[in-house]
């Protein structure tokens, strides 16, 4: 972010909060989609990248679901500054660590499990929610039946990361990564998967987890999407067999015969999509570290 940028949104922020210090500014991020203000360790402002008018759509999903979950999440208003014309979200903060796999590493196996088990409420909540109720909120939906082309196909999916990636795979990497692709490709070109209402954007860092207590926080950053129900459980596999089995066994909404198969796809996705991500940046720092991490998982992981 350039610095005038910076500027005119720490100037929105204090035009909201008159009696606000730049002290009281804590942290700022720059996300995928969003740039990321948290203020005194209370609330949140989320100022999208692209600018313009933010769609209601997910503020009010949240707010209708809020009534289901058992799980916290932040609500979220949707502000347009006088001065500027910005339009930004506010939402209180939701204290935590995120859950990522150093964090993790610091749980005990029964408490381990007990986050297990919260996730698995809150994600059959999530998963049941009824379709048509979403549809009436105007949650972006996939159509199951072609998706298996756009992963085949599209510049941004399976050829854009086999372009960008084989020149930094090593050839048993190279072919795990074709293994994954294209055997998920070919996994639900003969059968679409089931759909649900989805978090759509569910990782590690958007897993948060109350470190005196050792108990799930909340739920943070939905992307939200009528989708495979599948998706919302790759984060999972970074905890352990055990945090795996233990989510299933609290998990009750549908689950087909190629859900797990179909996670472990987005898992792996996933790894490939960051070290992609890092390649396009131009971190080296990031990319190498990406790499590694990418490296380490296809040998814990060698067939799917």
């Amino acid at each position: 972010m350039d610095s005038q940028l910076y500027s005119t949104y720490l100037d929105i922020i204090a035009r909201r909060f008159p009696n606000l210090a730049l002290s009281d500014i804590e942290e700022f991020s720059a996300g995928y989609d969003h740039d990321v203000f948290v203020v005194k360790g209370a609330f949140t402002f989320r100022f999208l990248k692209s600018g313009g008018a933010i769609n209601p759509k997910r503020a009010n999903f949240l707010r209708r679901f809020a009534q289901r979950s058992p799980v916290a999440f932040p609500l979220i208003e949707i502000h347009q500054d006088e001065i500027t014309g910005i339009h930004y979200e506010l939402n209180p903060f939701l204290p935590g660590l995120p859950f990522d796999p150093p964090v993790a590493a610091t749980f005990s196996q029964e408490e381990l499990l007990r986050v297990a088990q919260q996730m698995g409420a809150f994600l059959t909540a999530l998963h049941t929610f009824p379709l048509d109720e979403a549809r009436s909120l105007n949650v972006d939906e996939m159509d199951p039946s072609l998706f298996w082309l756009y992963m085949a196909q599209h510049p941004n999916a399976y050829p854009h990361y086999q372009e960008l990636l084989f020149p930094h795979l090593t050839v048993s990497e190279q072919q795990w990564m074709q293994r994954l692709f294209e055997g998920y490709i070919d996994q639900i070109r003969t059968t679409p998967f089931p759909i649900s209402v989805t978090h759509n954007d569910l990782w590690t860092y958007h897993i948060m987890v109350d470190p005196v207590q050792r108990i799930l926080s909340g739920v943070i950053d939905f992307g939200l999407r009528i989708a495979d129900p599948a998706s919302d459980f790759k984060p999972f596999e970074h905890y352990g067999r055990a945090f795996v089995a233990e989510l299933y066994r609290h998990y009750h909404a549908p689950i087909d015969e190629h859900f797990d198969q179909r996670r472990l796809f987005y898992t792996g996705h996933d790894m490939v999509y960051e070290v992609a991500r890092a390649l396009k940046s131009g971190d080296q720092q990031d990319l190498a570290i990406r790499q590694q991490a990418l490296s380490e998982y296809i040998a814990a992981h060698p067939f799917l």
